[in-house]
């Protein structure tokens, strides 16, 4: 991509655009990108994705409704590239300038991390809400960092994390949530036995420890289970954990370091 079209972007976005520091994602739907119309659809919409030397488990799969860590294919062959991307670093510009601008050839993202994205986007809007109560007990320090840096150690094989809670009630701190816990998996990695194995064997046993820490929590069980099998009628009777309720700091406190 060059140098012109990251000025271009830093002007029209007011965000900062930096070859080998970032890159920009667009976002549309394919027949809105070639729409003979601009007046029918006029824009398009760009995230700026910053370039990370790793991937943060907490940040795959649309866990946290913030941030979003994607690995986008090299054509070189080289390892993949991770992006960060921020909800609050999206914009929308002309689609006009589409005209001038090329696709990036030497990257690309999987129908997989294009679901994801969607998802991502799509979550801002419709996360599902639980009990200040609850939230505050999930908030509980050191517990919160203990389950946080578990969860992030087993993020590329944990895609989330699905509650069902015994009731919506804001509870006094001496009554307990009772809560089932399904540690929801990836069902092409799930169905391999090793990583099945390792998962029931290794990750299950720490999931539940880490749990029985938080004061007013009452987890009657855990469930870690293949996306392959946990059904519609699951997904309705439960909801999903967003990370960012367990990442809770100041304000302007500093992201952490790589």
């Amino acid at each position: 991509m060059p140098a012109s079209t990251f000025a271009f972007l830093s002007e029209k976005t007011g965000l900062e655009f930096t070859e080998g520091k970032h890159l920009p994602v667009l976002v549309a739907q394919d027949c809105d990108v070639v729409h003979p119309h601009y007046s029918k659809e006029p824009t398009v919409e760009i995230v700026r994705g910053t370039i990370r030397k790793k991937i943060d488990g907490n940040l795959m799969f649309a866990k946290s409704g913030r941030r979003l860590h994607l690995e986008f294919l090299r054509h070189d062959g080289g390892a993949p590239l991770v992006l960060d991307l921020s909800i609050h670093e999206r914009r929308s510009i002309d689609r006009r300038f589409l005209e001038d601008a090329r696709p990036d050839t030497t990257v690309s993202i999987t129908d997989d991390g294009k679901r994801t994205l969607a998802g991502w986007l799509a979550k801002r809007y419709r996360r599902d809400p639980f009990p200040d109560s609850f939230v505050e007990r999930i908030k509980t320090q050191p517990q919160a960092d203990a389950l946080r840096d578990l969860l992030k150690e087993w993020g590329r094989s944990v895609s989330a994390i699905s509650l069902a809670l015994d009731t919506d009630e804001e509870l006094p701190s001496y009554t307990p949530y009772r809560l089932v816990v399904y540690a929801l998996v990836p069902a092409e990695l799930y169905d391999a036995k090793q990583a099945e194995e390792e998962l029931q064997d290794e990750f299950q046993p720490l999931f539940e420890q880490a749990l029985k820490g938080f004061p007013g929590l009452d987890v009657t069980a855990v469930i870690v289970v293949s996306e392959g099998v946990f059904t519609v009628d699951d997904f309705k009777k439960t909801r999903r954990l967003d990370f960012d309720d367990l990442s809770f700091r100041e304000p302007d406190a500093p992201e952490p370091a790589e």
